[in-house]
């Protein structure tokens, strides 16, 4: 029946029935006969009612018979309830008592308990204090045996031991003697770890490592491989003063940058292996910023000296700073390979500024440095000539050049300053263009003196003319005055 027509429109609360009707005689069947397609949907749905009736009376009649068992379970179950509550009020009393009894007990458990913690202590700090007495009585043997193993496990069980003992009354003296059988193992293992760092042996750097880690002086061991690297970097700058001592300061430099940056590759990896902390960016930045200040003639000597030989210094240095800022570009993408977070650090800005010291006098003297350059070149530029005409010509031909001057400057100190020396600039152009405006305003008067000179002459000829016209015209009158006399 449900299978013929849509019985489930009735559920909906939205029914209407005339629209369900018309959906109804939509249909190609009610169409052809619309009479007896009625009649049969009024059959159908009088079946249909009848089977809701049936369908509703079993449900009523299973709930009616259902509903005592129903209403005993629920009172069984508020008797359950009732029991429950009860149980647990009983509960509640019963840990409210046994709170109450036992508070003084928990009390003095707890005194109990703390008085176990200081003797346990207090025992512990005795076997440590025989402990340190066991350590320290033949710590001379075993420093002559030369074992550095048996060596360290005796320092650092002295070490565990002291860490207990901080109440001592002689936890001064017992902390000294400590350290002074430190500094022993140090001394005794320096001349290994020059060796070790020296070689570059990896297996043998991270024993000493360990060694050093386990009596706490790792931050002495990273001093000892300072100081190796900063040694060898020395000596590699002395060897190429001596061995190209006919070559010019920027070659110096030139090499000594690709000694730095090849140690820097080389030991950043062999560091990154050896130690754990700090990172290896880290301690060979701070070594070469230590390098950079110690070097012998240092940079900023060098420089000042190869200045004073070029004719045109503002372009030298530029050439300088330039190599030095093609070192500092090969440092910034080795550190952004290993770290990217590195290139910012305070390490990293520290060496970034101690390659560029040695070049900051010059920068902070700028506006001298370039006023003696352009003034020289202004000096070798010939603009005077005996005849006023050739020095008019030759003023004429120099503009362009002075402006040529000024405008090379001007690129330099943006290439050098990045436009930080501009204030000095102007200061030197200033002092440049009035120099050259003194020597055109020289012409200028010349050209003036010759002028009032020529002025002079045409004024005495054109007297002297005037003269000796009026002399000829007295000699031509004075024979016709006679012929009238």
């Amino acid at each position: 029946m449900s299978s013929s027509m849509n019985l489930s429109a009735f559920s909906s609360e939205t029914f209407d029935p005339k629209e369900w009707i018309n959906s109804a005689f939509q249909t190609p069947e009610a169409q052809a006969n619309k009479e007896a397609y009625a009649s049969e949907v009024a059959f159908k749905l009088q079946l249909f009612i009848q089977e809701m009736n049936s369908a509703l009376e079993e449900t009523a009649q299973q709930v009616q018979q259902n509903l005592p068992n129903v209403l005993r379970d629920v009172a069984n179950m508020q008797q359950e309830a009732a029991f429950l509550k009860q149980q647990m009020v009983a509960v509640q009393k019963d840990i409210e008592k046994v709170e109450h009894d036992s508070s003084q007990s928990m009390k003095t458990l707890l005194e109990i308990d703390t008085i176990k913690l200081r003797m346990l202590e207090a025992n512990q700090a005795l076997r440590e204090a025989d402990n340190w007495t066991t350590l320290s009585s033949d710590v001379e043997q075993v420093f002559q045996s030369g074992n550095v193993q048996n060596i360290t496990e005796r320092l650092v069980g002295m070490q565990s031991s002291l860490e207990i003992l901080v109440d001592v009354a002689d936890y001064e003296a017992r902390s000294q003697l400590l350290e002074t059988l430190k500094n022993r193992l140090e001394a005794m293992l320096s001349p290994y770890l020059v060796q070790a760092f020296t070689s570059h042996s990896i297996d043998g750097a991270k024993t000493y490592v360990r060694i050093f880690s386990d009596i706490r002086r790792l931050p002495q061991l990273l001093k000892y491989y300072h100081s190796c690297q900063k040694t060898n970097l020395l000596e590699s700058w002395r060897k190429i003063l001596d061995s190209d001592a006919d070559d010019s300061f920027l070659e110096w430099l030139n090499n000594f940058y690709d000694v730095l940056l090849s140690t820097w590759h080389e030991q950043t990896r062999w560091c990154t292996q050896v130690f754990p902390e700090p990172p290896s960016v880290f301690i060979m930045a701070d070594i070469i910023v230590d390098v950079l200040s110690s070097l012998e003639p240092s940079l900023s000597f060098c420089l000042d000296a190869a200045m004073k030989q070029q004719n045109a210094p503002s372009s030298y240095l530029l050439n300088v700073m330039q190599t030095t800022g093609r070192f500092c570009k090969s440092i910034q993408v080795s550190i952004s390979g290993i770290q990217p977070n590195y290139v910012n650090s305070p390490y990293v800005v520290t060496l970034l500024k101690a390659l560029y010291a040695f070049c900051r006098a010059h920068i902070e003297n700028y506006s001298a440095l370039e006023e003696k350059y352009l003034l020289s070149q202004l000096s070798a530029l010939s603009i005077n000539s005996e005849a006023i005409v050739d020095s008019v010509n030759l003023m004429a031909d120099s503009v362009p050049k002075i402006f040529l001057l000024a405008r090379e400057s001007e690129v330099c100190c943006t290439e050098i300053s990045h436009g930080c020396c501009y204030s000095q600039l102007v200061t030197a152009l200033e002092k440049f263009f009035c120099a050259y405006y003194k020597r055109c305003y020289s012409i200028l008067d010349q050209l003036k003196s010759v002028s009032k000179q020529q002025c002079s002459t045409s004024s005495e000829t054109s007297q002297r003319s005037s003269t000796s016209r009026s002399s000829s015209y007295s000699r031509r009158a004075m024979p016709r005055s006679a012929s009238f006399v």
